[in-house]
């Protein structure tokens, strides 16, 4: 088998967040460890969701290792 291509985990970028809040829910993007601490904090009264922007880059050396 061939080696795994970053390209295998490119998707459309979807605002997840905005569908979050399109259905009535409580909703955030993050990109930072610091951005998601502060979404973490406070009370828990009603669901919300977290869109955490992630780099992708480590993807294709991860699926080579677990893919063989």
């Amino acid at each position: 088998p061939g080696k795994i291509r970053s390209g295998a985990v490119v998707n459309s970028p979807i605002d997840f967040a905005a569908v979050a809040r399109g259905i009535g829910l409580d909703a955030t993007t993050v990109e930072t460890v610091g951005e998601l601490e502060r979404a973490l904090e406070g009370g828990w009264d009603t669901p919300r969701l977290i869109d955490a922007r992630i780099d992708p880059t480590p993807y294709a050396a991860l699926l080579n290792i677990t893919r063989g």
